[in-house]
């Protein structure tokens, strides 16, 4: 069996199968060098639970441009737009 056949492209695994996704995990954004996440989160408390382990004024102010998933969070670090302060 090649790579490509080894991929589950399913969005659920089965209960024998491992998931293909990274949970949300802390990232130092890129852009901005602010506390941020990064990982394929799947629902706000995802991102929440990773978040508010800092405090917010430590948080990234970049500015959401790919998505306006978690808007009351940063955006995934290397995202956003970064924002003069």
């Amino acid at each position: 069996m090649n790579f490509n056949e080894q991929v589950n492209t399913s969005k659920s695994p089965s209960p024998n199968q491992e998931s293909n996704t990274t949970p949300a995990t802390t990232a130092i954004c890129p852009l901005c060098q602010k506390v941020s996440w990064t990982g394929e989160a799947d629902d706000k408390d995802e991102v929440e639970s990773v978040m508010n382990n800092f405090v917010s004024k430590d948080w990234c102010n970049c500015k959401h441009i790919v998505s306006d998933d978690y808007v009351e969070y940063p955006p995934k670090a290397g995202t956003g737009e970064k924002v003069d302060e």
